[in-house]
């Protein structure tokens, strides 16, 4: 009987806390807004909502963010070294651990106006990423598998320093162009890549793997059916895929993600010789590439 080919599943939470904006009331303004909405993420009736071909449940990557090296905070982030993932480890740290969710680990460059709601691309702007490296070795005793690059902001200098650390980056977002970041002649295909360090958006010599992942639902692109269908017709090629998507903690989007469940399995129906399982971003790729080892193991 011939091996059925997969779609891996991940979901990328960029784990940042709470954002008070004035001039968007979508946004959850504190901790304890934030709080409920994700209190509906971590129901066990959500996460079986939609099992996968194996009967598996919903697993999400947690991309905690420190909001230091900051001068300002205009929008009222939950500012200091560890606050928002020892947030979540005091309310969820054992159904993180228990679903088999992952604590993966992203990154907003400080900008030289010191301003906590801008995002710089120039890396000779700040070293915050060395202090909050080092103090997460050393106060909490975790290094991260995981690297996700705030607004998916990626230049050579940071691409060459990921390269050095993290053997997994989901930062490709191919073929998105704005203002801050052009994607668009990126590999706009749902597989990891080794990229060149450098030349990130073209395969290479890297020793990292980079994975494309899309929004979820914002201004500038929402996840659709024919993105769901790309990934089932790649599988269907090339024997496995990673359809990955992202969104924020300080939004309420249980309904968005119940959507993208539903649109995946009925997608499936399609595709009876495909599986889909959902994935931690890093087991997704070691699965897909068939990569020798176990199951990483994050300890909280």
């Amino acid at each position: 009987m011939n091996k059925k080919s997969k779609v891996f599943v991940t979901f990328c939470m960029d784990t940042e806390g709470p954002c008070n904006d004035p001039g968007n009331n979508e946004l959850l303004k504190d901790w304890n807004t934030v709080d409920i909405a994700m209190d509906k993420l971590f129901n066990r009736d959500f996460r079986s909502h939609m099992v996968d071909s194996f009967g598996g449940h919903f697993k999400i990557g947690w991309f905690f963010l420190n909001w230091t090296g900051f001068i300002t905070n205009p929008r009222g982030r939950s500012f200091g070294y560890h606050k928002v993932r020892d947030h979540y480890i005091n309310r969820w740290g054992d159904l993180i651990k228990n679903y088999g969710d992952e604590h993966c680990w992203h990154y907003h460059h400080p900008p030289a106006s010191g301003v906590g709601n801008e995002w710089s691309s120039e890396w000779s702007s700040s070293e915050e990423y060395k202090n909050i490296i080092s103090r997460q070795i050393i106060e909490r005793k975790w290094f991260p598998t995981c690297f996700r690059a705030g607004g998916t902001i990626m230049g050579s200098e940071l691409s060459n320093w990921v390269d050095k650390w993290f053997p997994f980056d989901y930062s490709n977002r191919a073929p998105l162009k704005f203002n801050e970041m052009d994607w668009s002649d990126g590999l706009s295909e749902w597989r990891p890549y080794r990229p060149n360090p450098t030349r990130f958006k073209y395969e290479g010599n890297g020793k990292r793997y980079i994975a494309r992942c899309m929004d979820l639902k914002t201004g500038l692109y929402e996840t659709s059916q024919k993105d769901i269908i790309q990934a089932f017709e790649e599988a269907s090629m090339n024997g496995t895929s990673i359809v990955s998507v992202f969104d924020h903690d300080y939004r309420d989007i249980k309904n968005r993600i119940i959507t993208l469940m539903e649109n995946i399995s009925s997608i499936s129906k399609q595709y009876p010789n495909v599986d889909w399982e959902y994935s931690a971003p890093s087991n997704a790729i070691i699965k897909s590439l068939n990569m020798k080892g176990e199951n990483i193991y994050i300890e909280t």
